[in-house]
């Protein structure tokens, strides 16, 4: 892996710590403030986006913009990410009767 880059979803996990630290919502500006890194306000955005898409955090208006507020704190933000993509996926019980 490139010296530079981050490993695979750090930057989702530096997110959600800064939105969990904060404690109340902030916009994507906020955020990339609060990041402290050189990146563009289009990445933050999509990192916001595919979060609250995944459930991890919510988003409500603020003006022309949404502001972002953390589901999950940083620590079980940690142990879901651990996890894997298994323990993310949620199975109805019928599905598996079926599959049975």
């Amino acid at each position: 892996m490139d010296a530079g880059r981050r490993q695979r979803g750090g930057l989702e996990h530096e997110v959600i710590a800064v939105l969990a630290a904060d404690g109340g919502a902030m916009t994507p500006g906020q955020v990339r403030d609060a990041l402290g890194a050189e990146l563009a306000y289009t990445t933050v955005m999509t990192v916001l986006a595919r979060l609250c898409g995944k459930g991890a955090v919510t988003r409500q208006r603020s003006g022309r913009a949404f502001a972002y507020r953390a589901v999950l704190d940083g620590r079980r933000a940690d142990q879901r990410r651990s996890r894997g993509p298994w323990f993310r996926c949620r199975v109805d019980a019928s599905m598996l009767r079926t599959a049975l």
